[in-house]
């Protein structure tokens, strides 16, 4: 025997749960995509452009550690380790 039927989910709840994660797959994309650029970017542009006083390698080093830096406040950010990270914990005003 078989339990209690579960009630279905109104059509509103389905719409909406589509929407989010489809605005959630887009923004991932673009935010990728454009990481993917810069990083482009920083290996063959930004080293003769920003970093000419230096050594190749070292301007190809240095270009590659602000994608780096650019990666690592991203992922602070994420954590919740950027400023306030308490905001929603606090919960809305009483």
């Amino acid at each position: 025997m078989s339990g209690p039927a579960e009630a279905p989910v109104p059509a509103h709840r389905r719409t909406q749960a589509r929407r989010a994660a489809l605005s959630s797959f887009l923004g991932t994309t673009i935010e990728y995509y454009d990481f993917l650029l810069y990083g482009a970017a920083a290996a063959l542009v930004f080293t003769p452009l920003f970093f000419r006083g230096l050594p190749p390698a070292v301007g190809l080093a240095a270009s590659l550690g602000t994608l780096a830096a650019g990666y690592l406040a991203r992922l602070a950010g994420r954590r919740g380790s950027a400023s306030g990270a308490t905001g929603p914990a606090a919960g809305p005003p009483s």
